[in-house]
């Protein structure tokens, strides 16, 4: 597996353990792009964040 790919796989992993199952757009995670993926990464945290303000 090339280094993108499984970069790829660990973010949609992690998007997967914060009860995150599609992005904001309503695509399947599968979908985006890593740019794309990290993007909603970033947003979920925090939205995260701010939730236990």
């Amino acid at each position: 597996m090339n280094d993108q790919h499984q970069h790829k796989e660990e973010l949609i992993a992690q998007l997967l353990h914060m009860d995150c199952f599609k992005s904001s757009d309503d695509r399947q995670l599968y979908e985006l792009t890593i740019d794309e993926l990290e993007r909603e990464y970033q947003s979920v945290l925090e939205w995260q964040i701010e939730e236990i303000k």
